[in-house]
């Protein structure tokens, strides 16, 4: 994940104009082979893993979209976008910069935690998987991504934590768990920093082979890997990119 660092680095800079397992313990973890069938919009060339693809707005809009956490809103060009149309509104959304805050897990050392990532400093605080759940007890119930490291490639940083040395300690995958327990191996590659999936409780979208798609926090595929572009809206609904466009699929 060698690309990582400069990713950061722009995140940082222009804040949110930019978008961006081994089994754990004895258990044998793997990736449902489902896929979900879901009609075609008139405007795409049907294909047969579009097929019952159902959308509330075809795939017509040309501009891009990114979320911000901060402002819990997707936002294209300094100006909001309706998340029922998909359009952009009058409604103003300025530069911010934005610290990157993930879950991250070494599976040789059965380590959890949280990576922090700001202009000042890079942070990273590990802790026994078993002990997840005491240590992070609003976290349980929530769907997390995940991204594997290998947590030898740290230094001392003070005496507030530890330095992720992001750019050797990232190994580019990335992997799902759910109520301190994973639900998938780390089968998927990087995926966005910023997404609202990670403050719901169902559904998160990841990364394969080029293409996004949907797993439920049973690490089932609801949408299958089509996508150039997903980015969750709520349970039911999320901007989807085909073809260089957006439009707004019904998951459910």
């Amino acid at each position: 994940m060698r690309k990582i660092s400069a990713i950061l680095a722009f995140l940082i800079l222009v804040g949110c104009h930019q978008s961006i397992p081994e089994p754990v313990g004895d258990a044998h973890l793997s990736v449902p082979d489902t896929t979900t069938t879901v009609t075609t919009a008139a405007s795409i060339p049907p294909t047969p893993l579009l097929e019952g693809i159902t959308w509330s707005v075809e795939p017509i809009l040309t501009h891009g979209m990114w979320y911000c956490p901060i402002c819990d809103n997707f936002s294209y060009d300094e100006e909001v976008i309706d998340e029922k149309t998909g359009e952009i509104t009058e409604e103003y959304h300025g530069s911010h910069g934005v610290p990157i805050d993930v879950w991250v897990y070494d599976p040789n050392e059965n380590l959890l935690g949280s990576y922090f990532f700001s202009v000042m400093s890079a942070e990273i605080s590990l802790h026994p998987f078993s002990e997840f759940t005491k240590r992070f007890p609003d976290d349980k119930n929530r769907i997390m991504l995940v991204y594997e490291v290998d947590s030898s490639l740290r230094q001392a940083h003070h005496d507030e934590g530890e330095q992720l040395q992001h750019e050797a300690a990232f190994t580019g995958k990335v992997a799902v768990a759910y109520n301190g327990e994973f639900v998938t191996d780390f089968v998927y590659d990087e995926v966005y920093w910023f997404a609202r999936e990670r403050y719901l409780t169902d559904m998160v979208s990841v990364f394969k082979d080029d293409k996004y798609g949907i797993i439920d926090r049973n690490g089932d595929i609801i949408i299958d890997f089509i996508f150039d572009d997903i980015k969750i809206i709520d349970n039911n609904t999320a901007f989807a990119r085909i073809n260089e466009k957006y439009g707004i699929i019904n998951i459910r």
